[in-house]
C-alpha cells in the first residue's frame, strides 16, 4: 500500500493515543525519589531496559534556543519507488523570540516543552538491542543555552511516534507520566495543525484499535501497539472533512465526505482490504458545514447502514 508524505506523518497523534499502552509493563511513577530495591523486582524493567531507576538529571535547567523536530523514514509517493523524504521543522530563539521560520511561536509552547523534561527513570542495564536515533519514527533535538542538548526518541522499533525516551549526557532516560509527549503535540499542532491532527475518536473490535486520522484509517494491535494495517482515505488531492466508522459482523463501514462527495466503504477488519466503495455527490452540501449538518453517528440497523444528513 502506497504511503503519501502527509498519511504517514499522522502517525503521531495515533500513537500519542494508542502507544500509551506501551507503559503497562514500566516502573509506576512515584512522587518521592524512592530508588527500586529488590523487593520492587517487577518494577526494574521495561521492553527495553533491564535496570531502571528514579533519575534527576539537570536537563531543563537552561533556557531552550533550537528544537528540531524530524521525521526520518521514507515516504512511498510512487507505487514503482519508494522516495525518502525527511520532514523537520525548526524553531529557533532569535532578536528575543521563538520563531519557525518567518512565523512567531508562542514562547509558552516552548517553556512546557523546557519543563516537561522531568520525572525520568535512568536506565542502567539497556539490552542488546538499542533503537539507533536513524530508526526512531520521531526524533526532536533540543539545544540550550548552556550549550548542551537532549534528544528525545519514541523509544520503539515500531512506528510509534510518541517521544517518550530522552538521550542525555550519554544516558538513556525514560518517562511514563506522557507529560512530555503531551508537550511535544502541543508543538505540532502549533506548527501544523492540518498535519497532526486526530479526526475521530478510536474504535475498539476484535483486539484491534481503529483511528482516523485526518489523512489515514488506521489499524493496531492492541497487545503490541503495532500498526496492522492502514487505508489511505486521500480522494482527489483532499483529505475527507469528516469521517465516521460502525463495526458490524467482522466489517467496518465508513462513511466520509470529501468537498461535496460523500463515500460509503465496507472494509475487512482483519486485512484493511476494501470491498466495495460507493461514491456519490450531495447537491445540498454545497456551502456544507460538517459540524453543523452531520453529527458523525452512523450505525447499523436490520442489516442496514444509516447515518443522518441534514
Amino acid at each position: 500500500m502506497n504511503k503519501t508524505r502527509s498519511g504517514l506523518k499522522t502517525l503521531l497523534i495515533v500513537a500519542i493515543i494508542v502507544c500509551s499502552g506501551l507503559i503497562t509493563s514500566f516502573p509506576d511513577m512515584k512522587d518521592t525519589e524512592e530508588t527500586p530495591t529488590a523487593h520492587s523486582e517487577e518494577n526494574l524493567k521495561s521492553d527495553w531496559c533491564d535496570i531502571m531507576v528514579r533519575a534527576s538529571p539537570d536537563i531543563y535547567g537552561s533556557s531552550i534556543t533550537r528544537i528540531e523536530i524530524t521525521s526520518p523514514h521514507a515516504y512511498t509517493i510512487s507505487s514503482h519507488q519508494p522516495v525518502h523524504i525527511p520532514d523537520s521543522y525548526v524553531i529557533e530563539y532569535r532578536e528575543g523570540e521563538y520563531r519557525s521560520g518567518d512565523a512567531r511561536v508562542d514562547p509558552d509552547l516552548v517553556e512546557r516543552l523546557r519543563m516537561s523534561l522531568a520525572n525520568f527513570y535512568e536506565c542502567k542495564a539497556p539490552y542488546k538491542y538499542i533503537q539507533s536515533k536513524s530508526e526512531s519514527s520521531l526524533l526532536v533535538n533540543i539545544t540550550f543555552e548552556n550549550g548542551k542538548f537532549v534528544t528525545l526518541m519514541s523509544g520503539s522499533p515500531e512506528d510509534c511516534f510518541t517521544p517518550w525516551v530522552a538521550e542525555y549526557d550519554g544516558n538513556l532516560y525514560y518517562q511514563y507520566s506522557g507529560i512530555l509527549t503531551s508537550a511535544v503535540q502541543r508543538v505540532l499542532l502549533f506548527l501544523d495543525s492540518f498535519k497532526w491532527y486526530i479526526a475521530s475518536e478510536p474504535h475498539y473490535y476484535d483486539g484491534k484499535i481503529y483511528v482516523f486520522a485526518i489523512t489515514r484509517l488506521f489499524a493496531l494491535d492492541s497487545e503490541t501497539k503495532n500498526i496492522v494495517w492502514e487505508v489511505d482515505l486521500i480522494r482527489g488531492g483532499s483529505p475527507p472533512e469528516a469521517a465516521d466508522l460502525t463495526i458490524h459482523e467482522g466489517a467496518l463501514y465508513m462513511i466520509d465526505i470529501v468537498i461535496t462527495t460523500v463515500r460509503i466503504s465496507k472494509i475487512d477488519a482483519s486485512s484493511g482490504t476494501i470491498l466495495w466503495e460507493y461514491s456519490y455527490n450531495y447537491r445540498g452540501l454545497t456551502n456544507f458545514r460538517v459540524g453543523r449538518y452531520w453529527n458523525r453517528r452512523s450505525y447499523m440497523e436490520e442489516g442496514r447502514l444509516r447515518a443522518l444528513i441534514l
